[in-house]
């Protein structure tokens, strides 16, 4: 199981995330910044590990900060899946405007799922993310419309996206 929510390591990690909130709001948001200072190891090299893993070796890529933001939100009692897609972000690495794949999480909150992403420090909520597939809230996923929409695309590892500004001045038509 990816999010192995019965290790009692994540059990302890997501107590240790919510502290005493009882705010699910504030909840989310203690795990997704505890997930986010506890990953320290940001890379690529780590392929797909259970959420556990990502726990105790804290290194990993946007999918083992998802994984584990989902682990520890359901430690909570938060219902929570992972969603994989693309994610536009201004800058990765020395890069800038950048079209890539991404796995984030979803969390349950007040009637309404809501995007957290660990993976992405700062204001995670001013990214652009198109969501292919998505798994539910007991940890499956469903991944036909994802494998449908990639195969449109091809096999995408990144692309440079152009910032278009949009003009401010009134364009005039001839007569």
């Amino acid at each position: 199981e990816r999010f192995n929510t019965e290790d009692p390591a994540l059990k302890a990690a997501s107590a240790e995330a919510v502290g005493r909130r009882t705010d699910p709001v504030e909840q989310a948001r203690a795990i997704r910044n505890w997930v986010d200072r506890r990953m320290t190891h940001k890379t690529m090299g780590v392929g797909a590990a259970t959420a556990s893993e990502a726990l105790r070796t804290r290194r990993g890529d946007c999918t083992e900060h998802a994984v584990l933001l989902v682990a520890l939100a359901r430690g909570a009692g938060i219902p929570a899946r992972t969603v994989e897609g693309l994610v536009y972000a201004p800058s990765f690495g020395r890069e800038r405007d950048i079209l890539g794949g991404h796995e984030w999480a979803q969390l349950y909150i007040n009637g309404h799922w809501v995007d957290m992403d660990a993976a992405i420090s700062g204001d995670p909520a001013t990214v652009c993310r198109l969501a292919f597939s998505m798994g539910t809230a007991d940890g499956k996923m469903d991944t036909t419309t994802g494998k449908t929409m990639f195969s449109l695309f091809g096999n995408i590892k990144s692309a440079t996206a152009e910032n278009v500004k949009t003009a401010t001045s009134r364009a005039t038509t001839p007569d």
